[in-house]
Parts: structure tokens; C-alpha cells; sequence
């Protein structure tokens, strides 16, 4: 008998496909768990400093190849920042959201990491493709 070890982990962990699952839920009018809502609010705040990393590297690469001024690098460095602004903000919640309002945040955060994650790869791409930096 085997098993898999990812497979019992996944029961465990929040994924983005569990995100996707429930923003789908969310768009479709279909209640959603509170526990769910709180587990994909979690899972996107902790999402965070890989995204932050992955700046970094752009960041890196482009001050490397002398495109540091690049729009794509611009636009990463802006949607990381909305990113980090909208964990902030799920950080320091003092009140208690309805369920609504939390569907909501998950929804306006997963935007926010996909928009991130694809103006990172975007700035990494431009530096990678950029014409060698002159000597």
C-alpha cells in the first residue's frame, strides 16, 4: 500500500488552486465557509514575501543588464506594493469583517497577487531580454 505524502499535505495547506476554487464560489453566489475565507486570506498574505523575493530578483537582474528604469520594473515595483499594502492591511484588521466583506478582500487580494506575479515575470523577461549592457 502506498500513499502520497502531497497528497495528505494538500489537506492541510491552503493552495491557489483552493483560492481559485473559492473565488469562483464567491463570483457564482454560492455560500463559502468562513474557514475558507480565513484560510485563503491567510494564504494570500503569506504569498507575499515570495513575490517580494521575486522583485528582488528583477530588481537584481535589471540593475545587472542597466534597465533598471524599465516601465515592466516600474509596474512589478507598483503592484508589489499594492500587494504588500493589501497584506498590511489583513494584518492589522481590529474589527471583526462580515462574511461578505471577507469574500470581497479575498477577491480584491487575489487580484492583486496575480497582477503582482505577472508584472514581476514581466520586469525578469524585459531584463532578460534586454541588449547587452555595454562595457
Amino acid at each position: 500500500m502506498s500513499f502520497s505524502l502531497t497528497g495528505i499535505t494538500a489537506w492541510f495547506h491552503t493552495t491557489e488552486q483552493d483560492v481559485v476554487n473559492l473565488i469562483t464560489n464567491i463570483k457564482s453566489d454560492i455560500a463559502v465557509a468562513e474557514a475558507d475565507v480565513s484560510s485563503a486570506l491567510k494564504w494570500l498574505s503569506g504569498e507575499v514575501p515570495t513575490i517580494v523575493a521575486a522583485l528582488q530578483t528583477a530588481v537584481g537582474l535589471a540593475t545587472a543588464v542597466g534597465v533598471v528604469t524599465q516601465p515592466e520594473l516600474l509596474a512589478a515595483n507598483a503592484a508589489v506594493a499594492a500587494l504588500t499594502a493589501f497584506a498590511g492591511v489583513q494584518n492589522s484588521v481590529t474589527s471583526t469583517p462580515t462574511i461578505q466583506q471577507s469574500a470581497q478582500s479575498v477577491v480584491a487580494g487575489y487580484v492583486a497577487y496575480t497582477q503582482a506575479n505577472a508584472a514581476v515575470n514581466s520586469a525578469k523577461a524585459t531584463a532578460a531580454a534586454a541588449p547587452k549592457k555595454a562595457a
